[in-house]
């Protein structure tokens, strides 16, 4: 399977523009609602203009619409949010281009391979990052649990189920049960996949036998000020027409 990295915003969305208007259905996964909307109202926006008849399937927490809702998936771009996750397969007959925008402000690596993965059918996968790296917390799991078992340190959910009243001194410790190796384990998992989301979910793919195409040499490149100021214009006039209908 190939990946095709893209390091330039406005590249990745001409890409998704021209296919569009080509009519070469494709399935785009985006790790917030947000965006996903914004996308959405940009493409249906192309299709009004040029008058394709052409459908668009948004699913997000806030549209409610399911996979299973489309009437006619092979023929329809699909636009979702983390709202398909995992226990939904998106089985399509023809081949078809997966696409993943990401911001990296919802969910880990892990995650965003089951977004990408949905599509059962896809001669290939284009993603866009802008996830700036993060530097770790702990640099190992021991360390994790060091931190946490100071008390200053423990968040409400710790302190009412892994702390006890010490005997002698009158102070609360922290108690290493199931739960608190549970937690702190949970915790190491989630700031070493959030170190750098965009690297992790390479590796994933990877070791999925995805073979990763990137440009060479090339800096991430954010969409443009005139580009973003187009799309979040057009997603207002698009609340607002909808705002008008309803009323």
């Amino acid at each position: 399977m190939q990946l095709n990295i893209m390091m330039r915003e406005n590249k990745f969305f001409d890409k998704l523009i021209k296919d569009v208007k080509d009519g070469k259905y494709f399935c785009l996964g985006c790790d917030t609602c947000g965006e996903a909307t914004k996308i959405n109202y940009k493409l249906q926006s192309i299709i009004d203009k040029e008058k394709l008849n052409y459908k668009i399937a948004l699913i997000t927490s806030e549209t409610k619409i399911k996979y299973n809702d489309i009437e006619d998936p092979e023929h329809t771009f699909i636009i979702y949010s983390p709202s398909v996750n995992t226990g939904v397969d998106i089985n399509l007959t023809s081949k078809t281009t997966q696409y993943m925008h990401i911001q990296g402000v919802s969910v880990n690596s892990i995650s965003l391979y089951q977004m990408a993965t949905r599509t059962r059918n896809q001669k290939e996968l284009i993603y866009f990052s802008k996830v700036n790296e993060k530097e770790v917390k702990y640099e190992n799991l021991s360390e994790c649990r060091t931190h946490f078992k100071d008390i200053n340190n423990m968040n409400e959910k710790l302190l009412n189920v892994s702390s006890a009243m010490s005997e002698d001194t009158d102070e609360l410790k922290a108690l290493e049960n199931t739960f608190f190796k549970l937690y702190t384990y949970n915790e190491y998992v989630n700031d070493t996949l959030n170190s750098n989301t965009t690297l992790h979910f390479e590796n994933i793919l990877t070791d999925a036998g995805f073979n990763i195409i990137k440009e060479a040499k090339t800096p991430v490149k954010h969409l443009d000020r005139a580009t973003s100021k187009d799309m979040n214009d057009n997603l207002k006039e698009c609340k607002n027409d909808e705002f008008k209908k309803n009323i």
